[in-house]
Formats: C-alpha cells, structure tokens, sequence
C-alpha cells in the first residue's frame, strides 16, 4: 500500500464531505475513509470511532446498506482494540439482528464468523475454543452455504487460523493453510 497515497485521499475525502449536508454521502464515504484507508496510517481506534459515526449516521438516513457494513468494520476493529469482548459481543448481536432484520444476507455472512469469533475468545456456547463452531454458526454449514464464496471463505479461514494459534493447534493451522492455499491457487 501507499501510505502517502491513503493519507492524502483520505484528507481530499474529509475536504469533499466536510462540505456536503447529505448524511448519506458522509455514511458512504466513512466506509472508504475508515473501512479502508484510516488504518494505513491511524490507530485501529481511529477507525472504530469513524465506522460507529458511520453506522449511526447511516442508520438515521436510511441507508441500511451502508450503516451496517459500517457495522462488519467496527466488530472487526473493536476486536483488535482496547473494547471489551462482551460488549463487543453485545454489539455484533445487535448488528447481526439488525442484518436479518434488513435482510442483508451479504454483509450478515461476513460478520457471523466475527461474531462466532468473538464468543469463542469468551468462551461462551462452544465446545472447542479453537473451532469457529458454536452458538452463533456452524462452521461445517456456513462453509458449505458458500460453496463458491471466495472473499467469504478467506474470511472464516483468517478467524480460524487466529483461534487456532491463540490455542496452539498446530495441526490444525496446517489444515486451515493447506485449504486457504488450494483456494488461492
């Protein structure tokens, strides 16, 4: 990445939104600030604090689309902040709700292994700690509902492979590497 690149786009951003009264061009351009550029060159807490403004903004104008992918990148960038894991988990409840609720089943699949990974980091519904299996996906049918979903799949094998190092199952990073190279070949 082009770090100068990210900076200088995100301030040309800021510049153009700063001077719009649409809360729905502001929601959407958040997602590239935040979503995609802040975290070049900011802290992770920078772009939690964006996706929340984001999110909220987006809900209050009607652009559900927007406010809740806004609400995927604030799970995953609260996960590697400072925020607790039960409020973060209460979060993503609320979201992943919300994404049913609004019937984005696109987004819901992408913040489902977030929220499983979440619980499982709490130790909460699972059997196996190491396993993005438990209260809140089933890892054997979220894999096979996707079938083709390359970006999807990355996602839950990036979450599996994190659980599987926190708790030292090795073999199992072996499984999860072999399969995540086979799909990227």
């Amino acid at each position: 990445g082009n770090l100068n690149g990210a900076r200088r786009l995100f301030d040309l951003s800021t510049t153009m939104l700063d001077q719009s009264p649409s809360k729905q061009a502001r929601t959407r351009g958040f997602l590239t600030m935040h979503g995609m550029l802040s975290q070049w060159y900011r802290p992770f807490e920078f772009g939690l604090e964006g996706s929340k403004v984001g999110y909220l903004l987006g809900m209050e104008c009607g652009d559900f689309d927007y406010a809740l992918y806004h609400a995927n990148h604030f799970i995953a960038f609260a996960l590697v902040s400072p925020v607790g894991l039960t409020e973060v988990e209460s979060d993503v409840a609320i979201f992943c709700q919300q994404m049913q609720d609004f019937n984005m089943g696109t987004i819901l699949t992408f913040t489902l292994p977030l929220w499983q990974f979440c619980l499982n980091l709490i130790g909460d519904g699972i059997d196996d700690p190491a396993g993005l299996s438990g209260e809140v996906m089933v890892l054997e049918e979220q894999e096979a509902s996707l079938k083709t979903h390359l970006l999807a799949r990355t996602v839950i094998q990036l979450y599996q492979l994190q659980l599987a190092t926190l708790y030292d199952r090795f073999r199992l990073i072996e499984e999860i590497l072999s399969v995540f190279v086979a799909n990227h070949e």
